[in-house]
């Protein structure tokens, strides 16, 4: 008996330990940007969305007139958007 109440309270407090090391590693990525917000100063206005593709590299979701790039399980989102000929016009950091 003793050895069996021994291994659940093993079980319990390493299900403690893995829980708190997630809830920490949720909260640390939650507010991470995509990416190093660095690679925005190589954008310039005109460049075409395969230019674009290799500064930022491939976005997350890809609508219509514009780029999403964002990270599972954070909040910041980067915008690029282009124009109708697909040329870079602006970028918009959300967080």
């Amino acid at each position: 008996m003793k050895h069996t109440l021994s291994r659940i309270l093993v079980a319990a407090r390493a299900l403690v330990i893995v829980c708190v090391f997630g809830l920490v590693f949720e909260l640390w990525n939650f507010d991470r940007p995509p990416f190093a917000l660095s690679k925005l100063d190589g954008l310039t206005q005109g460049m075409t969305q395969d230019q674009v593709r290799e500064v930022l590299g491939a976005p997350s979701s890809v609508y219509e007139d514009s780029w999403a790039y964002s990270r599972t399980g954070a909040w910041p989102i980067v915008y690029v958007y282009f124009d109708e000929a697909g040329k870079l016009v602006r970028h918009r950091y959300d967080y």
